[in-house]
């Protein structure tokens, strides 16, 4: 079966062993990429266990794609779902940085992150406290946030260990297929690499058709190449073709399944 996808479709999913700290739409996590820190919004408002080798770790839903590897790391969470602190921007010293009058210094030293509201709606900006004076800080990069603002906003990070995996978001033009063939066998991309991807972890729509229909996928591996493309391949080959290796050749699916993968996906090889 093939599905249309967009750029759109593709972000990314965090996945943190269980139990996982409780996050949820609007808060905001912070990790390396190509060795800067990128922001990213947590989507869905819920954790989804993950499948087979990773019944032991949720994943969060993510706002966009991270382009990263899936190795382990520390990622920094903001509770921006809630109401952050309140604190004053000073002024702006050379030659790269705010001074910053906290709400107070607890969890504040040096070398510590912070988000801050940016000016106008919606955004951040994560800063690093390079130094304290009293409950003044300065902060690098400078805020956006004017010199003179009051009652800026700001939030404290903790941290967890999590990796970053691939994922798909669909929506109502390209999710109308029974998630459960996720289970089954592999996705294939004939435009990207690697080619064949597992689903390691699948939200159904929460509005709850029958059969349940994809809403997020994680995906086992990094993309290598990437692009935008404008479709993938869902089947159940790698079932069908266990069933045939262990002599069931009564399955009609069996041969269903790898004949619409002649169909579709070999001549892209």
């Amino acid at each position: 079966m093939q599905v249309p996808i967009s750029a759109a479709t593709f972000k990314s999913a965090l996945a943190i062993k269980r139990p996982a700290p409780a996050l949820t739409n609007g808060d905001t996590l912070a990790i390396e990429v190509g060795g800067l820190l990128e922001q990213a919004l947590v989507e869905a408002g819920f954790a989804t266990v993950g499948l087979d080798a990773f019944a032991d770790t949720s994943f969060f839903w993510l706002d966009h794609r991270l382009d990263r590897n899936t190795i382990e790391d520390t990622v920094l969470v903001f509770k921006t779902s809630s109401l952050g602190l309140s604190g004053d921007v000073l002024n702006n010293p050379p030659p790269n940085s705010s001074t910053f009058q906290l709400a107070n210094l607890t969890g504040i030293s040096v070398d510590v992150y912070l988000l801050v509201s940016k000016a106008g709606p919606g955004g951040y900006d994560l800063v690093k406290v390079t130094a304290l004076n009293g409950n003044n800080a300065t902060v690098q990069p400078p805020l956006t946030a004017s010199v003179g603002s009051t009652n800026v906003s700001y939030w404290l990070p903790s941290e967890v260990s999590g990796r970053v995996f691939p994922s798909l978001f669909l929506d109502a033009t390209n999710n109308a297929w029974d998630s459960g063939l996720l289970r089954l066998g592999d996705i294939y991309f004939p435009d990207l690499k690697p080619s064949r991807q597992h689903a390691i972890a699948v939200a159904d729509d929460p509005a709850g058709p029958t059969p349940p229909q994809p809403k997020w996928i994680a995906l086992g591996e990094q993309w290598t190449a990437f692009q935008a493309t404008t479709k993938f391949v869902v089947d159940a080959v790698a079932s069908n073709w266990a069933v045939l290796r262990g002599r069931r050749y009564s399955q009609p699916r069996a041969f269903l399944g790898i004949l619409e993968w002649l169909r579709l996906v070999a001549p892209q090889y």
